[in-house]
């Protein structure tokens, strides 16, 4: 029963996710700011697992949420 329960939240959680509002990481975060890769555009061989901002070298970026980037 579990495992059916978790699957059906497995299922939406990404979609929830789609219709959650964030600020922009960069400076000024209620801006617009150009966007050059979407989530599931494909790209040789796979879809693209992110969104891409098209911001120049240097720029800084803030968290949008708190939590903890762990490099696996």
């Amino acid at each position: 029963m579990l495992k059916k329960i978790y699957g059906l939240f497995g299922f939406f959680i990404p979609f929830i996710s789609l219709f959650a509002s964030y600020p922009w990481p960069f400076k000024p975060v209620n801006d617009p700011h150009p966007i050059t890769g979407t989530l599931g555009e494909y790209r040789e061989g796979h879809l693209h697992a992110g969104v891409d901002i098209g911001e120049g070298i240097g720029t800084k970026v803030y968290p949008v949420v708190n939590g903890i980037v762990k490099n696996v």
